[in-house]
C-alpha cells in the first residue's frame, strides 16, 4: 500500500466535503440571484436577520396585502414567493453550515467557504452578493 493514497476515512471526508461545497454553491448562487432580483440587502447580519425574522417589508402581512391589491403589479404572488424563497434559502444555508461544522469540523468548513466565495466570483457575482462574507467572519 502506498503511503500517499488517502485512507478510506480521508476519502469519505473528501467526498462529504465536496458534496457540501457543491450544495452550498447552488444555495448561495440562488441567494445571490434572488437578492439581486429583489434588490434585497444582505450586507449586514441585521439585514439577514430582518429577512429571517420576516421583518423585511415584503415579508410583512400588511405589505403582502398592498402588493396583492396593487392594480399595477401584474405578478404580486411571484414577488411574495421570491421573498419567501430567499428567506427559506437563508435558513437552509444556516442549517447546512451548522451541519457541515458538526460533520466536517470548522477548518474544513472554512476551506469550503473560501471555495464557494471564489466560485461565485468566477461566476461574476460581487463579493458578498450572497451575504455569505459576514458568516465567515474576518478570520478567513
Amino acid at each position: 500500500m502506498h503511503h500517499d493514497e488517502p485512507s478510506e476515512d480521508e476519502t469519505s471526508l473528501l467526498n462529504s466535503a465536496s458534496r457540501v461545497e457543491n450544495t452550498l454553491v447552488e444555495v448561495n448562487t440562488r441567494i445571490a440571484r434572488l437578492a439581486m432580483s429583489l434588490n434585497a440587502p444582505l450586507a449586514t447580519e441585521a439585514d439577514i436577520q430582518s429577512i429571517l425574522n420576516r421583518e423585511a417589508p415584503f415579508l410583512q402581512p400588511h405589505a403582502r396585502e398592498q402588493i396583492s391589491n396593487n392594480p399595477f403589479n401584474h405578478e404580486p404572488g411571484r414577488l411574495i414567493h421570491q421573498w419567501e424563497e430567499l428567506r427559506g434559502m437563508l435558513v437552509l444555508r444556516g442549517e447546512l453550515m451548522s451541519q457541515s461544522i458538526k460533520d466536517l469540523g470548522l477548518e474544513v468548513t472554512r476551506e469550503i467557504n473560501s471555495g464557494i466565495k471564489a466560485e461565485l466570483q468566477r461566476d461574476g457575482f460581487k463579493p458578498g452578493a450572497d451575504g455569505f462574507d459576514i458568516l465567515s467572519g474576518s478570520n478567513s
